[in-house]
């Protein structure tokens, strides 16, 4: 599986490596509010503290196929130090100049043979300080993936922008299909992407996890505090 993860990173440039990368050097955005500035909230505002844990807005247990498990090796934080880990310090220059808060990402496969569906699935999502600064971020990734990657027609929307990509994967036992939707929805870019066998999974598979993620992560959103 781990294969899968290293392509599956790849198209996922979107809304991981190219909101860190430094694209060419420039890469610094302009938001209305300046990243680590503490502001204190008001009644009706969603809590800081909620971006703070993106690990509320990718997919659990109760989102993927009976039987599933996770795939250790791919859930975990990933921390603006982790995203630029074996990169130089204008690449974290980057990642903070952008507002990102902090990443999460979990990664789902069959328990066994006997389980039905994709043979991977992978969500993913990194907060920032601002909805600007995840706009522009999401710009950067859609620039950085140009056509590196096929690019999917979506049948319907989902958060504020978003893209769907694929791109087939020879391997030794057969030929698989990656699928990944990317998209922003207010202060989070996320991603989540499904790997199966050539012809066995559908953009719509790819939609239908999307939207569970998309559903958590409108409910934290809508957290408000006071009344």
């Amino acid at each position: 599986m781990r294969r899968y993860r290293l392509l599956a990173l790849a198209a996922l440039a979107l809304s991981i490596a190219a909101v860190a990368a430094g694209c060419g050097g420039g890469g610094s955005t302009t938001t209305t509010e300046a990243a680590g500035v503490t502001v204190a909230p008001t009644p009706g505002q969603t809590p800081a503290s909620i971006f703070n844990d993106p690990a509320r807005f990718v997919l659990t247990e109760e989102d993927v196929p009976t039987g599933y498990v996770v795939d250790a090796e791919n859930t975990r934080a990933v921390t603006n130090a982790d995203a630029a880990r074996g990169r130089d310090n204008a690449y974290l220059r980057n990642l903070e100049s952008m507002g990102r808060i902090s990443g999460y990402a979990s990664g789902w496969r069959p328990g066994s043979a006997d389980v039905q569906g994709p043979l991977q699935v992978e969500s993913s999502a990194s907060t920032f300080e601002t909805v600007g600064g995840a706009s522009d971020a999401f710009a950067l990734g859609v620039k950085e993936v140009g056509n590196k990657f096929t690019k999917v027609e979506m049948k319907e929307s989902i958060g504020d922008e978003a893209r769907m990509y694929s791109t087939m994967i020879k391997g030794a036992n057969g030929d698989y299909t990656l699928y990944t939707v990317a998209w922003r929805y207010d202060r989070v870019l996320s991603t989540l992407s499904v790997t199966s066998l050539k012809d066995t999974v559908t953009p719509g598979d790819a939609m239908v996890f999307a939207q569970k993620q998309q559903e958590r992560i409108k409910a934290a959103a809508s957290e408000k505090i006071g009344k």
